[in-house]
């Protein structure tokens, strides 16, 4: 991990890509979880960046679901290459402000379309996680295809007890794609907390996925795979 200065900007460097810190808010705290896990293990999430990297080859498409300041959506865009595509839904405006400047400070705004908004089941104002205000909710199904994506090879989802709501979004997508590897985050709390369950999860992967419940990557991310 390395530190290094651009006029007035801060940035530290990890797995090769340049992150823009931020000196107050949520963004600097979430900055500081990466810098303290970074000194411990050297990566972000181990286990599901090494899966990535193993699973997403050049020309395939990518979703980061959840993308934050975008380590996942960088990785996954030095992985599809010139030739793919990643899609990034961040609906916190802090974070996706520096996730914006991420995605252009490592050049890849080729290849990466970015989404201000909640991945959701319909498309309607939804809660903004962690910020307690509304913001905007798109079914992340009608993105896709407005830009002439119908079927992905990978998918990442973190968002913090609502992935019940996001796998149903993505019900056509996940049908059309015969190749398609996901790790989606799997906290039974954090769905209770957000009004959803372990079974209603469960019950969303079941109709398209193999998994199994008792082996997660990362202590709470759920491998799954396609029928």
């Amino acid at each position: 991990m390395t530190v290094s200065t651009e006029p007035t900007n801060y940035y530290i460097e990890m797995d090769g890509h340049k992150f823009l810190t931020s000196p107050e808010g949520r963004v600097h705290e979430i900055m500081f979880d990466y810098v303290a896990h970074m000194l411990q293990q050297r990566i972000w999430e181990p286990q599901t960046t090494e899966m990535a990297k193993n699973t997403i080859k050049p020309g395939d498409v990518a979703i980061d679901v959840g993308a934050s300041v975008g380590y996942f959506t960088l990785l996954f865009a030095r992985l599809v290459g010139s030739t793919g595509k990643v899609v990034a839904f961040e609906p916190t405006e802090d974070q996706f402000e520096v996730l914006k400047h991420n995605v252009q400070v490592n050049g890849y705004e080729d290849r990466v379309l970015l989404v201000n908004a909640s991945a959701w089941d319909k498309n309607e104002p939804v809660e903004t996680p962690h910020l307690g205000k509304m913001g905007t909710g798109v079914v992340p199904d009608d993105v896709l295809e407005k830009v002439g994506i119908t079927e992905v090879n990978f998918i990442k989802s973190d968002t913090d007890g609502f992935e019940p709501n996001v796998l149903r979004g993505l019900e056509r997508t996940i049908s059309r794609s015969p190749n398609l590897n996901m790790v989606i985050e799997y906290m039974p709390a954090y769905l209770t907390k957000e009004g959803n369950s372990a079974e209603d999860m469960q019950a969303e992967l079941d109709k398209h996925f193999t998994y199994d419940i008792n082996q997660m990557v990362d202590t709470h991310n759920l491998v799954c795979k396609k029928k």
